[in-house]
């Protein structure tokens, strides 16, 4: 292993997430490693998130907005699909820095608990349906889809407007209603928006 920083293999191991060298000129260098610090941390991390990372990342966040819609997309949904996310969007959240990206709207026990369910039953869900659904909650259970910063494809637009239309409950109130549910809408929106209502506490 070439270990250029001498550091790197060290931090790996004992997964520790840092920038090389200079934080704030490495930020610069490409605003999107803001993003990459705490998907790795949400991915990777063991240790908490440096503070001092943390200040640098909020005084530059603004510069998130600079990049493609296409790449802040990429990278939020890989953040948000590791099961750490509550944890580091709380920061983000703290840091005013979840706000440059999609509103301010953040509820940490939601998706938690939405997460918590998405594991359990990992071997009936869909996996792209998954990360939709955590997005779902970050936008405050609506269908708002903030196109000024992100961009999702059609089949990803499909599934929050059609999420968003069977998070009822009256939807689960049979068996009957359920499976009219799954013909109309289809079985990972409707198990989904049953994990969401779970999650809530709801039914």
């Amino acid at each position: 292993v070439f270990d250029p920083t001498e550091k790197g293999l060290v931090d790996c191991l004992a997964r520790h997430v840092r920038f090389v060298g200079d934080a704030e000129k490495r930020i610069k260098e490409d605003y999107l490693r803001i993003l990459r610090f705490f998907r790795f941390h949400a991915q990777y991390g063991k240790d908490e998130v440096n503070k001092k990372d943390i200040q640098i990342c909020k005084k530059n966040a603004d510069g998130i907005k600079t990049l493609s819609r296409e790449r802040i997309t990429q990278e939020f949904l890989k953040l948000i699909r590791a099961d750490r996310a509550p944890k580091v969007l709380e920061i983000m959240f703290h840091a005013n820095i979840l706000e440059k990206i999609k509103g301010k709207n953040y509820q940490a026990s939601f998706l938690s608990n939405l997460i918590h369910l998405q594991n359990k039953y990992h071997n009936i869900v869909e996996k792209d349906s998954i990360v939709m659904t955590r997005y779902f909650i970050l936008s405050g259970g609506k269908a708002t889809f903030h196109d000024d910063v992100l961009n999702f494809s059609n089949a990803q637009a499909n599934f929050i407007i059609k999420l968003d239309a069977i998070t009822h409950k009256s939807i689960f109130e049979s068996e009957k209603t359920i499976k009219k549910a799954m013909i109309l809408h289809g079985r990972a929106i409707v198990f989904q928006g049953y994990l969401l209502l779970l999650a809530q506490e709801k039914i």
